[in-house]
């Protein structure tokens, strides 16, 4: 099976069972129109009506791993989190929200990639990303890409 077919499966097999599983975030996610590009190194949003994934990076993750993406990105969207950004540094601002998200997704029972950014319990976008802007700069991996509406 080639990489995009894989991917595309194990995405409705992750959408079916967010949708029994957790209908709030299934809501979200059902809207999206899905994008398959190699731009964008895992899974994101716009924050609007696209949800951009990696064939490649789908591909390698277990179904339960994509269904906790799924509902890591809807999380993005229902705290709109591409609207609140302002002018704020995109990677910090998405490794802020990030580190808000992961508690959340963990606390619904879900169990994300290991390769993420740790969860901050009760934490806000806002606060982690202060605390981000005190440290040295250093390159981070992300789990996912948030991009402004366009």
């Amino acid at each position: 099976m080639e990489q995009r077919e894989k991917a595309e499966a194990i995405l409705a097999a992750a959408r079916a069972r967010l949708t029994l599983s957790h209908g709030l975030y299934a809501g979200v996610i059902l809207r999206k129109q899905w994008q398959a590009t190699e731009g964008c190194p895992t899974i994101g949003t716009d924050g609007g009506s696209s949800l951009y994934y990696n064939p490649a990076y789908i591909a390698q993750r277990s179904i339960p791993e994509v269904e906790a993406l799924l509902v890591h990105e809807a999380c993005h969207d229902l705290g709109l989190h591409a609207f609140r950004r302002g002018h704020r540094d995109v990677l910090l601002w998405n490794i802020a929200c990030d580190a808000a998200i992961n508690p959340i997704v963990e606390e619904s029972g879900l169990v994300l990639p290991a390769d993420g950014v740790p969860g901050i319990p009760e934490s806000t976008a806002e606060m982690n990303y202060r605390e981000l802007e005190k440290r040295p700069k250093k390159k981070v991996r992300c789990t996912c890409q948030l991009r402004p509406p366009t």
